[in-house]
Formats: structure tokens, C-alpha cells, sequence
């Protein structure tokens, strides 16, 4: 696992609204054959831990996160429009990535 230390995720089951779980990576239940079942993609560090401990809510966390993956979704009525805006967001990335 890249980022070993990035290992925290929240989890909510049976149901989006049972968030607020969060559980080392290592420890999620496997989630075939259950519904309602969630986990955010990113991932953290013991910030979360400390955050959560002390609020008792992921929200209004500041800290640290990764994400293996990110999921982009571009919508738009008109095909064309939506190709556009990709192309657009691709190159905002390769000329962040190129002035870093």
C-alpha cells in the first residue's frame, strides 16, 4: 500500500447517513453481498483520528488525506460540451503537474 501511515476511512452501513465510522483500512468488512454499504475513497492519517476523537464528526476535518484514485465526473447535455471541458481539465492537470 503506498502511503502505509494514510490508513484511516470512514464507513457507513445500511445507509449513507450511518457515516462517521472510521476504521483502519486493514479492518473494513468486505462489502459483497451487503447493501448500503460505503467508504470514502480518500484516506488518513492519525489527524482524522485525533480530529474525530475530539468532535466526534469527519466533518470539518482540515488535515491531511490521500486518495488512491480520484473520480471525476463531467456531465453535460451535449456530448460535445463535455468532451470540451474534459480536454480543458487535462490540460489544467499537465500544466500543474509540469509547474510543480
Amino acid at each position: 500500500m503506498i502511503h502505509p501511515t494514510f490508513r484511516f476511512v470512514d464507513t457507513a452501513f445500511k445507509g449513507v447517513n450511518n457515516r462517521n465510522n472510521i476504521k483502519d483500512i486493514h479492518n473494513v468488512k468486505d462489502f459483497i453481498g451487503l447493501s448500503d454499504c460505503y467508504m470514502t475513497y480518500f484516506r488518513y492519517n492519525n489527524e482524522m483520528i485525533f480530529h474525530f476523537r475530539e468532535k466526534n464528526t469527519v466533518g470539518g476535518y482540515r488535515g491531511q488525506a490521500y486518495a488512491d484514485w480520484l473520480p471525476i465526473d463531467i456531465d453535460s447535455e451535449n456530448l460535445q460540451e463535455a468532451q470540451d471541458s474534459l480536454n480543458k481539465f487535462v490540460q489544467n492537470l499537465k500544466r500543474l503537474s509540469c509547474a510543480s
